[in-house]
């Protein structure tokens, strides 16, 4: 959802001393509990500099006027490209309450039946609205109006570390390839999502190997 905002995050921002964590991990706390959440091979955690952070509230302003519980954690974006004005390819680890302790293989069998494009316009209206009125919060409508537009999700890969899904996603401006890796932990739900332009050509397959890689360290390390 930010291809529109990018310069107007950015160019506010590039000037300002940033701080950049080349780690491959960030200790959350959330819910009570510390996590391990890992973050994919090649990017870095931007979720503590000036640009990371505003990115989290403006995903957790929107995500609060949704109907999901989840909120946005860690902010990253490929090592290199922090200070650039375009931070594709980026990405974000989300996490959400596990409240009926639902195991990886049920959800995977759950959405495998009920992922559809159909499902996807349902969320697209939601987070489109919500989106707008983020915008409007931050005196930015008159400049931006969001329209994501999605294609038919494919799951590309399912096992007892994650589901991961790819989706091609049209904001009427730029075209976005994205990657979601969903991991069911005992009490959390986590969400690593993973957007490149399709400027940009990027390999689906390796994408989604750096989420598969990912879900194995988070479980493993939890």
């Amino acid at each position: 959802m930010f291809s529109k905002i990018y310069k107007v995050l950015i160019i506010g921002l590039t000037f300002i001393s940033l701080f950049v964590s080349a780690n491959t991990s960030k200790e959350v706390f959330y819910k009570g509990n510390y996590y391990n959440l890992s973050i994919p091979e090649g990017f870095c955690d931007i979720t503590d500099n000036s640009t990371g952070r505003f990115m989290k509230n403006f995903l957790n302003d929107t995500l609060g006027k949704t109907q999901a519980s989840s909120t946005a954690e860690v902010i990253f974006t490929k090592c290199g490209n922090e200070n650039k004005l375009d931070i594709m390819p980026w990405g974000y680890i989300s996490m959400a309450k596990n409240s009926n302790n639902t195991t990886q293989e049920k959800f995977n069998k759950y959405a495998a039946r009920n992922l559809n494009e159909k499902l996807f316009n349902k969320v697209e209206d939601i987070v489109n609205t919500a989106a707008n009125k983020t915008l409007s919060e931050y005196d930015l409508s008159d400049s931006f109006e969001l329209k994501i537009d999605s294609g038919k999700p494919e799951i590309l890969w399912s096992d007892s570390y994650s589901l991961i899904v790819y989706v091609r996603m049209n904001d009427s401006e730029t075209l976005q390839d994205a990657i979601i890796a969903s991991i069911l932990l005992p009490k959390v739900q986590i969400g690593v999502n993973l957007y490149d332009d399709v400027k940009n050509n990027p390999n689906i397959l390796e994408m989604a190997s750096k989420l598969n890689q990912v879900a194995k360290k988070i479980v493993e390390s939890n």
